[in-house]
């Protein structure tokens, strides 16, 4: 018998659970399994997917044999072409063919709605009233053809939902931001489960790998600057998906992520990180790569990161202002979470 929380795949063929049991004590097959998983067999071994996309009780990218011991799960020693590589991890992510899930896009920017043109999934969108995300995913789905379920969220859903987050990651060390993404994916988690949908596709890490963010855009061109940075964001992503996992478990889904199959990340590593962001546009070679899929001007449309482009953090601050906190917005959400304590 075999347990599994995800999918698996081996050389690009997901694995049924008959598949995963005849396997079971296999270390030269296991170590090689692709894909978002946990995997318990009934002899006591188990494995966790090369990034720990989803959670378990096992190290990340590690098979524990019967006997304890611990084997590392190999990385991909191929480095196809972007393009192709991404392809290929959005395919096998979007086929539930093995499992019950259901599944969506969570549309926003360049990275989801590339996900969302090669797999042709239904996508939702959340964002306060006339938020940029609203307005932009409106405008790719239009020009792409994609099925769009968009909800709109007032100041009472943010303030409402607020002290949920914070006692659901609890366990977490949770900054002010990662609290605001947390209440942006509280609200994808939500409407996911309003519409029946438990995969959620997801363009989660593609900052990290291909150079999103804004402090990149600082670097004048120095290239150990840009290495410091892809390192240093690079070891965030085991936090993150903790976190966002924790928050989309709450509502019985889960974060799907194609730029964490060790097929893409190891064709982005074979580009020098200085090349992501060549002519100083970020995630150059992730916007070349989705020429080949979306009209240009969403290609190269620049997105603002979660928090800001839903309107989730400006409403934070807002909420803050108004219970009398002022600019100190860490002492408006720990306001919260000692109220929550004494309930």
């Amino acid at each position: 018998m075999v347990h599994i929380n995800g999918w698996a795949e081996l050389d690009g063929t997901i694995l049924s659970l008959s598949d995963l049991t005849e396997i079971q004590g296999n270390s030269s097959k296991i170590r090689r399994l692709g894909g978002e998983f946990f995997i318990a067999w009934d002899d006591g071994s188990r494995a966790r997917d090369m990034y720990g996309v989803m959670l378990g009780d096992c190290p990340t990218g590690t098979y524990i044999c019967s006997e304890g011991t611990n084997n590392p799960l190999l990385e991909s020693s191929t480095s196809p072409s972007l393009s192709h590589a991404i392809e290929t991890a959005v395919r096998l992510r979007a086929d539930t063919s093995h499992t019950t899930d259901t599944c969506v896009t969570a549309l926003s920017g360049v990275d989801s709605a590339l996900i969302a043109a090669i797999s042709r999934t239904p996508c939702i969108t959340v964002g306060m009233t006339g938020s940029h995300d609203l307005q932009q995913a409106a405008r790719t789905a239009s020009l792409c053809g994609l099925d769009l379920y968009t909800k709109s969220i007032y100041g009472t859903d943010v303030e409402d939902a607020l002290p949920l987050v914070m006692k659901c990651t609890q366990h977490l060390s949770m900054t002010p931001v990662d609290i605001a993404i947390g209440v942006a994916l509280w609200f994808i988690g939500e409407t996911a489960k309003e519409q029946g949908y438990t995969r959620l596709l997801s363009g989660q890490r593609a900052d990290e790998l291909f150079g999103g963010y804004h402090r990149y855009a600082s670097c004048n061109g120095s290239h150990d600057e840009i290495d410091q940075l892809f390192t240093k964001d690079w070891e965030t992503i085991k936090h993150q998906n903790l976190r966002d996992q924790t928050i989309a478990h709450a509502h019985g889904a889960w974060l799907s992520m194609p730029y964490l199959d060790t097929r893409v990340v190891s064709a982005a590593r074979s580009i020098p990180p200085s090349d992501h962001l060549m002519n100083g546009i970020r995630k150059y070679q992730l916007r070349r790569a989705a020429l080949h899929y979306l009209p240009r001007e969403i290609a190269c449309h620049t997105k603002k990161a979660m928090q800001y482009g839903t309107g989730i953090a400006k409403e934070i601050k807002r909420l803050a202002r108004r219970h009398g906190f002022g600019t100190q917005i860490s002492a408006y959400l720990n306001a919260i979470q000692d109220a929550e304590a004494l309930t």
